[in-house]
């Protein structure tokens, strides 16, 4: 019997590693950062699980989910036949996000941070290849993960607001229905959520909260798409608002018990935030990659005709494709070098790795090729060409150098490029995830100060209790968490300029 169907799921790490009190969201994260999240392990279960499955050989893919989602990571890549049925399980695969890297002879980690998917080919054995196929779901690769933040940075600090209000789980067995808000002071406890029909006459559906009463829902199509609906408990003194999708709410009387709680920040926030202060320490800090990067200039240069030269069609070799890319800068443009130096050129993104190519190009014309040998790394994101007569390519484009190209006038977006660069270390260095770390916290603990008691200025409470005052104030200084967020910017002063120095380099100022 043929292989017919094959199921593939990533295995999550252990939930809580470090005790987050968060309500976990569906995002499974991993970091080659962290012990015990460092490993990405998915299972195959093949159909039939039998014997006959015995000789059948399937390929397992790490794949990047964005754009096209057909990014792949060609050094992850697994083989696997089948000698009987696997445990009910399935059959498991494993990477070590620290040593996927790109090659021997350059051992640096290539899977970065981003969302990944595992894909599954049916490609050899007695009924194959064959068109079945199984993908994963997303899960995320991060330099930090949300858990560690919280451990190591937001340690102490309340996670929820005091008055704003949410549902600790979303509906499940009411399908269709999201709860979108919660009433402000709304009582904790669990609270039921009903969907009524009835009949004729009326024929209609509706929706009602905590005994409240029955609110007439638009279940046509596609009016009736995503309407919002407000709820009012039996008293009438408090609500929730909710969005129904009528294609696919259950079609019989449900009810479900939704517990409401203190609204928490969300783990998307902290991803949001974490990811936007990665990205400013490699775009604005210190110009070179945290994560070892594919930096690209252009999507594709298939489009350039060759220059006339000597052997000009046996040296320009094809170029690949750009759709797999990390980041992405401009064309650089040519400045004639200075006489006695040899010809140089700043990249956009600093300590490289390894040159897939490096070639100079007119309009639509390919000009030069550069051999990638001749390529001296040098310092603050210079680079040095160095031709050789030893090399084959020399015919071809040795001219460039000599004596072409010494006028006086630069050539505009001239230099086009394929390279590797960032930290190359298996792990990132700590006092990276230290800045971001705290760079990320401060954001948080400003928000949760907020969410704790916004404007919150001071409170006092008589000794027998029967009276409170409380005063406010519309332009706080200071939060509750404004010592802990002081702290975190008299450290990050000194270890910015220690990570700005060793990375990026000496700044001088001109007085």
């Amino acid at each position: 019997m043929a292989l017919t169907a094959m199921q593939v799921y990533v295995d999550p790490p252990p939930l809580n590693i470090h005790g987050s009190t968060l309500v976990f969201d569906g995002v499974v994260e991993f970091s080659r950062n962290e012990r015990g999240r460092e490993i990405v392990r998915a299972f195959v279960i093949p159909t039939p699980n039998d014997p006959n499955v015995a000789g059948e050989e399937i390929t397992v893919r790490l794949m990047r989910a964005r754009r096209d989602r057909e990014e792949e990571v060609v050094q992850a890549v697994q083989t696997y036949t089948f000698t009987g049925p696997v445990p009910p399980g399935g059959t498991p695969f494993e990477w070590d996000l620290r040593t996927v890297v790109h090659s021997v002879e350059k051992p640096f980690p290539v899977v970065r941070r981003g969302d990944y998917y595992i894909r599954v080919e049916h490609t050899g054995g007695p009924t194959g290849p064959s068109s079945v196929t199984a993908e994963s779901g997303d899960f995320r690769v991060a330099l930090m993960t949300t858990d560690r933040l919280e451990e190591e940075w937001l340690m102490g600090a309340t996670r929820r607001s005091n008055d704003d209000r949410m549902v600790k789980f979303q509906p499940r067995d009411l399908t269709g229905i999201v709860v979108k808000e919660v009433s402000r002071n709304h009582p904790l406890d669990l609270f039921y959520l009903n969907l009524n029909y009835h009949g004729a006459p009326q024929n209609f559906a509706s929706l009602s909260w905590a005994g409240g009463e029955d609110i007439k829902i638009d279940a046509g199509i596609p009016t009736g798409i995503a309407r919002q609906y407000l709820l009012p408990n039996q008293n009438r003194r408090q609500y929730i608002v909710v969005e129904v999708d009528p294609r696919t709410i259950p079609n019989t009387d449900t009810t479900e018990a939704l517990a409401i709680d203190r609204q928490f920040i969300t783990r998307e926030s902290l991803r949001r935030w974490i990811d936007a202060e990665c990205q400013w320490m490699e775009e604005d800090f210190l110009y070179v990659p945290i994560e070892p990067a594919l930096v690209v200039s252009d999507f594709a240069l298939n489009d350039l005709s060759i220059g006339s030269g000597s052997g000009a069609s046996t040296y320009a070799a094809p170029l690949p494709v750009n759709t797999d890319y990390d980041l992405k800068g401009p064309p650089i443009t040519y400045y004639p070098p200075q006489p006695g130096h040899w010809m140089d050129l700043k990249v956009p993104y600093w300590r490289i790795l390894h040159f897939d190519y490096l070639i100079g190009a007119l309009e639509n014309t390919r000009i030069v090729d550069v051999n990638v040998d001749w390529i001296h790394k040098g310092s603050s994101g210079y680079i040095s060409l160095v031709p050789f007569n030893q090399s084959l390519a020399y015919h071809f484009i040795g001219l460039i150098y000599v004596h072409q190209l010494r006028g006086p006038v630069e050539l505009p977006s001239f230099w086009r490029y394929r390279y590797w660069a960032g930290i190359e270390s298996e792990t990132t260095p700590l006092p990276i995830l230290e800045v971001v770390g705290m760079r990320a916290a401060v954001k948080a603990l400003a928000v949760l100060g907020q969410a704790f008691r916004g404007g919150y200025s001071s409170q006092s409470v008589s000794r027998d209790g029967v009276s409170e005052s409380a005063s406010y104030t519309a332009s706080a200084t200071f939060g509750i968490y404004s010592a802990t967020i002081e702290e975190y910017k008299k450290r990050l002063e000194p270890l910015e300029k220690q990570l700005q120095r060793r990375y990026y380099g000496m700044t001088l100022e001109v007085l």
